[in-house]
């Protein structure tokens, strides 16, 4: 007797049945030839032809994920995946589609889960629309036969960022002659786009003693880990303006603006008396 699979598909034990007599191990969701050569016992056995037979076996659930996920990053909030079959032997089966589902996990460098998205597609490729600029991502892929999908493959993936959407807010918390301590909170991670690095502050002398000036507005860098600041050093009884705005790597925020005022000088030396 020989034994010869051909177009094999996948790797799971099955039977075929030649007769009441003859049962052998195969492969799920494949086509074998079986070929049966009678022959006579003797001191020297005479066969004749072979019988040939083409037997199919029914699919099976895969034993494996898809292969090879590749990401192509279309825009900030739009990705393309493509992947390729799970590998020949452990498909059990021809392959009709992919069930995924994706679901974000972190947004702007924070713990941010979102509603699971979840489809099915006769293709090799996915398309993710209406993602959030810089955030992680988690992707699940199976691949399906006609008797059911196999286990999925995770891909994490990241959105590029984006400059963030808002600005917080500056509120003067003191003042004195030469300073000004203002404060913020942190942005929510739905406005930020990315992961805020820094803070940019510029301030400018407006007003000194009633009078308008036209110096040049100082900048400084803020960390991002704080949400207080104190601009030093400053002219007494002055009006300052001052911008503020966060900054992703991808670029900053269109700034807030506010007014702030320095503290009136104390007169100092002695006063004489008469």
């Amino acid at each position: 007797m020989q034994f010869q699979p051909i177009n094999e598909q996948v790797d799971n034990p099955g039977k075929i049945m030649f007769s009441s007599m003859i049962t052998m191990d195969v492969t799920a969701g494949s086509q074998y030839q079986v070929s049966v050569t009678p022959c006579r016992n003797g001191t020297l056995p005479e066969c004749g032809p072979p019988a040939t037979k083409m037997a199919n076996t029914t699919d099976d659930v895969p034993l494996a994920p898809v292969e090879k996920v590749g990401t192509v990053a279309i825009n900030s909030m739009e990705i393309q995946l493509k992947w390729q079959k799970p590998l020949l032997d452990k498909r059990r089966g021809a392959i009709i589609a992919y069930n995924w589902t994706y679901e974000r996990v972190r947004q702007g460098g924070v713990a941010a889960p979102s509603p699971k998205v979840s489809g099915r597609s006769s293709q090799l490729t996915l398309t993710a629309v209406n993602l959030t600029s810089g955030s992680v991502y988690s992707f699940f892929i199976s691949a399906c036969t006609s008797v059911g999908c196999g286990p999925s493959r995770q891909t994490n993936v990241t959105t590029s960022e984006q400059a963030p959407r808002d600005s917080p807010e500056l509120t003067q918390t003191q003042n004195s002659a030469t300073s000004i301590a203002v404060q913020w909170s942190h942005l929510h991670h739905n406005a930020t786009a990315g992961i805020v690095v820094r803070y940019l502050l510029t301030y400018r002398l407006v007003y000194q003693s009633g009078i308008l000036q036209t110096q040049a507005a100082v900048v400084q860098n803020v960390s991002s880990s704080v949400t207080s600041y104190t601009i030093t050093p400053l002219l007494a009884g002055c009006q300052y303006t001052t911008t503020f705005g966060a900054c992703t790597m991808a670029g900053c925020s269109s700034p807030s603006t506010s007014s702030l005022s320095t503290d009136t000088a104390l007169p100092t030396g002695k006063v004489r008396q008469s």
